[in-house]
């Protein structure tokens, strides 16, 4: 096994004495500390993705909670008999309600 010898010349990085200007220091090895604006900059970076995130997750909550206000709107209307003449004119309403599903789920695909 080989040694190293201290030389008696300076670091050519450093202009220290000691081992071989090829050994790095522990100085170098560490990462160098961003500033305050790269700091910044890093954390818009991250959070940018979360809160685009949180929006397309509450659009699709919204588009969600209006098919399911769609589904329940023509369940009543089919629940209405045809006997029932103080409630047909709302049978009218499906045409509306199949169109409103027809392009929320649209919106979805």
């Amino acid at each position: 096994m080989q040694q190293r010898e201290l030389s008696s010349k300076p670091c050519a990085r450093h202009g220290r004495q000691g081992r071989d200007a090829s050994v790095t220091s522990v100085t170098d090895l560490m990462p160098v500390t961003p500033s305050i604006d790269q700091l910044g900059q890093i954390i818009a970076n991250v959070a940018a993705p979360a809160f685009l995130l949180g929006a397309v997750a509450a659009f699709i909550s919204v588009l969600i909670s209006r098919i399911n206000r769609v589904i329940d709107r023509a369940q009543f209307i089919h629940g209405i008999g045809a006997n029932d003449s103080a409630r047909a004119f709302v049978k009218a309403d499906l045409p509306r309600l199949q169109e409103r599903a027809r392009l929320l789920n649209r919106s979805q695909g």
